[in-house]
């Protein structure tokens, strides 16, 4: 000071100085003076004293220093929130960056660059036309914008950035725009893994075998997945008729159930069920209730087999997502300062829990002490300490619960560079982490799943190599984990084309359910297996590879064909033994008409002859002559029937018209039924054993009338058109029930079927209750008139 007034007094006389001095004032305190100093000279010039006067300007400096306060700690936190302000004179089109925004766009802060220019071109080209039609509406429309975006800095580095702009109103006129722009890279990849695995997620339970509904509070079915359906035995036909009620087979134990739910909204418990066809089965299922948000209730929803861990997760999952979601939409920051002691000085958006006044002056476990607030004092600490900026993840107990943040901390310097207290900006990520948890959580159960699981699963890229693959999948296909270098898909496959068509189908439908096909295993040989194939993606939207599913049904074809086989030969049997019957009626016929008919005429005429030569014996000879003659015409009019019923000779000789309706008259004679007749079919082209099968099926027919219609009437249609012929038999007795038709009393029915099916033909018994039965045998005139029929349906 002394120099200073020296130099001053040596000076330009006409000059005065202004000074700004720390001064100890009486009382002990330091106060600043600004002091206006001027010499004083005598008439010869020479310097006789000073003039000066004193002003405090203590407060002055003290909001200047606040001021400058004010702009490190803007400068911190930009630094630490990755936060930028700027603002646009919509007068001189001249844009202001503070640091943050420099910092976000990678430019340094002298550069002499136009700034609006610089910062539309770091947006990506399919973001810049909207940001800056927004920027446009907020000078010429005054309309505010918040926009999230991708962002590319002015050294390449690829971000997603959050920018807001806030117009400034003069005289209703816009003359200023303000915003900030915020680097969100870390929040948006985050969402997209979180989203990512949420697809992954529901692709795995969309192919789940468990069993699952959702149904309304009064019974309906809502929705249900396809292992449902398949459990239940129910068709997506029933769903809008299909109420839970009809699966429950112990109605008190469903009332049970719901007084249970009423009270709780988790139930688990074994049931009892009916599935459509009515068999009964047992099963373990876990209910829930589902609630809109005012609390009401939508439904219930069923897991049927033990999966309440997995649907817990998937519920907790996409909860925990919504909540991350919100939280990243507010970005809510709590910043703050403390001095040496760890006391706080200054906070902004504190949590609802603590309040300003509340906080300020005290430490962190003044607050609350707990293990949260000892580390958030023990980083402080050591930012304060080593001078070195630190960042960490505590978690807090709040009002709402534990909530956990991301804290970063500065240390708070004076304008000499001494550390002076700590900035801490803290994030909470409390969603994140538990989203991260349940992602983590679902992996490792989907890849146990995938493990352990007996099916085998693989996933195989789309150029046939093997990304992963279960132990179930290597041992069907005869492959070890040494062999996945070498292995590509497309030895799979027998053919090449099929490869190709098998793509096209999945990148035009997404997945193929249920697809037969051969695969060859490795050491060459073939299998049959069922495929379920569905394409999955990676977070960007390009095709990771194909997830397969697989089932040998090897064994299956060929316990199948082995049936089939069995079948076709018992049909052949049958049919041979049908013709060895027919064969065998037909030679007994002819053999009691050619002996046994022929004798007992020659016996009736001898009888007769008798009986003239013995008129004279008397009254009781005559008698006895006329009962041995009455018995003998009794039984050659038995051997004629038995000889008709066998082989009925106008079958051959007049065709199966007549012989119909010969059969009909000797029903309605025994039975008292009549029978109203229509016989119009060209019979003449049928071959005999077509005939013999018809009128075989016709005798069956009117026989099971007698017995068991309780018919009054019979009607009887024998007609032909170009193709066919078919032969009608109704009747109007009580109708013939399906238990019956499929019942172990259904013996005849079968064979009327076997013989018709031998012909080419078909039969079909319908009845309704108290309205009679209807059968109808039709047979193809192709196969029935041509002779070589039975030899191309493989018959002997």
């Amino acid at each position: 000071r002394q120099l200073e007034l020296e130099r001053f007094g040596a000076a330009d006389p006409d000059r005065s100085l202004t000074l700004e001095v720390e001064m100890n004032h009486k009382n002990g305190a330091t106060v600043w003076m600004e002091m206006v100093i001027r010499a004083v000279r005598d008439e010869a010039g020479s310097l006789t004293g000073m003039v000066g006067v004193s002003r405090d300007i203590s407060e002055r400096k003290k909001v200047q220093e606040k001021l400058r306060e004010s702009e490190r700690l803007l400068r911190e936190t930009e630094t630490l929130s990755h936060l930028g302000g700027w603002s646009y004179d919509v007068a001189t089109r001249k844009m202001f960056w503070t640091e943050g925004v420099f910092a976000i766009h990678e430019i340094a802060p002298d550069t002499d660059a136009e700034l609006v220019a610089t910062s539309v071109n770091c947006y990506a080209p399919e973001a810049r036309d909207a940001v800056l039609e927004a920027f446009h509406r907020a000078i010429e429309q005054g309309l505010p914008y918040d926009l999230e975006v991708p962002f590319v800095t002015a050294k390449g580095a690829h971000r997603w950035v959050r920018t807001t702009g806030h117009p400034e109103f003069k005289d209703g006129v816009v003359v200023r725009v303000t915003g900030n722009i915020m680097d969100v890279t870390e929040q948006h990849e985050a969402a997209e893994r979180v989203h990512a695995s949420e697809q992954r997620y529901r692709q795995l339970f969309e192919q789940s075998v468990d069993a699952v509904n959702l149904v309304a509070p009064d019974g309906r079915l809502l929705e249900a997945n396809p292992a449902w359906y398949a459990l239940f035995g129910v068709t997506t036909d029933h769903i809008s008729t299909y109420n839970a009620r009809e699966a429950y087979v112990d109605l008190d134990g469903r009332q049970r159930f719901l007084e249970a739910i009423a009270v709780q909204d988790r139930v688990e418990d074994e049931v009892r069920f009916r599935r459509k066809d009515g068999t009964v089965f047992d099963c373990h299922r876990v209910v829930t209730t589902r609630r809109s948000p005012d609390g009401s209730v939508l439904g219930y929803q069923t897991v049927f087999h033990d999966v309440t861990e997995q649907k817990r997760a998937l519920t907790a999952l996409r909860e925990s997502e919504e909540r991350f979601r919100l939280v990243l939409s507010g970005s809510p920051v709590i910043i703050a300062q403390v001095d040496r002691e760890l006391r706080y000085v200054w906070i902004y958006h504190p949590h609802p829990d603590f309040a300003d006044s509340s906080v300020l002056g005290k430490r962190d476990d003044e607050l609350s002490d707990n293990a949260g607030t000892r580390q958030m004092m023990q980083l402080k600490r050591q930012v304060i300490s080593t001078g070195q900026p630190a960042r960490r993840t505590i978690s807090f107990p709040l009002s709402v619960g534990t909530r956990t943040y991301d804290i970063a901390a500065e240390p708070l310097r004076d304008e000499s560079g001494a550390v002076i207290g700590a900035t801490t900006v803290s994030f909470d990520i409390t969603e994140r982490v538990v989203a991260e948890e349940a992602l983590k959580a679902s992996e490792e159960k989907y890849r146990q799943i995938f493990d352990q699981s007996v099916v085998p699963i693989s996933l195989i890229s789309m150029d046939g190599r093997i990304i992963e693959a279960n132990d179930a999948w290597m041992s069907l296909l005869g492959y070890s984990h040494d062999d996945i270098p070498s292995f590509n898909a497309v030895s799979l496959f027998e053919h090449p084309d099929d490869r190709k068509e098998l793509i096209e189908q999945l990148l035009r439908n997404g997945h193929l359910d249920n697809y037969a096909a051969r695969i060859k295993r490795k050491d060459g040989t073939f299998i049959d297996v069922i495929r379920s194939i569905s394409v999955r993606y990676n977070p960007d939207g390009s095709i990771l590879g194909l997830q397969t599913v697989l089932r040998d049904v090897t064994e299956l074809h060929r316990t199948r064909d082995e049936l089939l086989a069995s079948r076709e030969q018992l049909r052949r049997l049958a049919l041979r033994i049908q013709e060895a019957r027919e064969e065998e009626r037909s030679t007994i016929a002819h053999d009691l008409h050619d002996k046994f008919s022929q004798e007992l005429t020659a016996l009736k005429f001898d009888l007769e002859s008798l009986r003239r030569i013995v008129q004279q014996e008397g009254d009781a000879v005559q008698k006895r002559l006329r009962d041995i003659t009455a018995l003998v015409d009794s039984m050659a009019y038995e051997v004629r029937r038995v000889i008709s019923e066998m082989r009925p000779g106008m079958l051959d000789d007049l065709g199966l018209c007549a012989a119909v309706e010969w059969q009909a008259g000797q029903f309605s004679e025994r039975t008292g039924i009549p029978c109203a007749l229509n016989l119009t079919a060209e019979d003449a082209v049928l071959s005999p054993a077509v005939r013999t099968s018809l009128f075989r099926v016709f005798q069956e027919l009117l026989s099971n009338v007698a017995r068991y219609a309780e018919a009054t009437e019979v009607a009887v249609d024998l007609v032909s058109d170009a193709e066919t012929v078919s032969l009608i038999v109704a009747d109007n007795g009580r109708g013939i029930t399906e238990g019956e038709l499929e019942g172990p009393g259904s013996l005849g029915i079968l064979g009327m079927q076997e013989r018709i099916h031998a012909c080419g033909g078909s039969i079909r018994i319908h009845g309704e209750p108290g309205n009679g039965t209807t059968a109808k045998v039709t047979v193809p005139l192709k196969a029935s008139g041509d002779s070589a029929w039975q030899t191309r349906l493989g018959l002997p």
